[in-house]
């Protein structure tokens, strides 16, 4: 071994195969040596590698009896200790789309509803017929964690593990330079950029053909493309009129118009205008029979 300029060692020129082995393994796998304290014969049979810089190797202190092969090494590492937030749990909540409806609707026809309700107080009646259904519904109804998808909702679990995997080996060449993670890479995004065309094309055909029949996965499309926070857009233009809040363009536009009421003329049916004539007198003895009773 030779020393750098750096705090690791560099190899000598190889004299056989297994050491030229070695020596290509560690260049491929980003190691470093760092043991440059020698043994009674001065060679280093303890190879002490890592990927970290600035790791320090000194001669210690045994704590048995000391092999004159293998002399007792101190290694100190350059590690900066953070303190670990503790990150608050993702919330649970109830997944409908997982519950148990047909056992929910045969307790609630089984429930006796008229020794429930018995309080002459229409509050507490209220309270008791939410409280019982509501322990029905979560009886049948498992708990979920809520899990933000930071992929949109055309994008099929194997794409998404073809992206997992894609991100991964492009992680692995960037720290280790190895050719074949580049070649597992490339494959990987190409499939993924099929999978992704397929996807796309298949749920616009999908919704299309449904649309007239279900319209929520197009409506689920439209509201996951929209701003979360406000669906009213920041900026606003009417002719050459810009407003940058709502109000201020509605106002503007309320106050440069006068207000024009038109009235169009009101049809209504014989038939309709009979009837109600007819109901007339019979609903004016009934309010004058009200009004002697009261």
């Amino acid at each position: 071994m030779k020393t750098s300029g750096f705090a690791y060692l560099t190899p000598s020129p190889p004299s056989d195969r297994r050491s030229n082995l070695l020596i290509d393994t560690l260049s491929l796998c980003g190691l470093y040596q760092y043991n440059g304290v020698p043994n009674k014969n001065g060679r280093c049979l303890d190879l002490i590698l890592s990927t970290i810089d600035d790791v320090a190797v000194i001669e210690g202190t045994p704590l048995s009896r000391i092999d004159l092969h293998h002399p007792a090494l101190s290694v100190s590492l350059p590690f900066s200790v953070h303190p670990k937030i503790a990150t608050p749990k993702p919330p649970k909540h109830l997944n409908y789309k997982k519950c148990d409806f047909a056992k929910v609707r045969s307790e609630l026809s089984r429930m006796d509803w008229t020794s429930l309700l018995t309080s002459s107080d229409v509050n507490e009646n209220t309270k008791s017929f939410y409280d019982t259904l509501q322990g029905i519904i979560r009886k049948y109804t498992p708990y979920s964690l809520a899990n933000k998808d930071r992929y949109p909702l055309w994008f099929s679990s194997s794409l998404k593990r073809c992206i997992a995997e894609k991100l991964k080996y492009h992680k692995r060449y960037k720290k280790y330079k190895n050719p074949r993670d580049y070649d597992v890479f490339a494959m990987l995004r190409t499939r993924s950029k099929m999978l992704m065309s397929y996807c796309y094309n298949n749920y616009i055909a999908s919704t299309e053909s449904e649309l007239s029949k279900n319209s929520k996965p197009f409506w689920s499309y439209v509201n996951s493309k929209r701003d979360k926070g406000n669906a009213i857009p920041s900026v606003m233009k009417h002719n050459d009129v810009e407003a940058f809040d709502s109000k201020g363009m509605f106002s503007r536009r309320l106050n440069s118009r006068p207000a024009v009421v038109r009235l169009s003329p009101v049809t209504a049916d014989r038939c309709v205008v009979d009837s109600v004539e007819r109901g007339l007198p019979a609903l004016a003895s009934h309010y004058r029979h009200i009004c002697m009773h009261a």
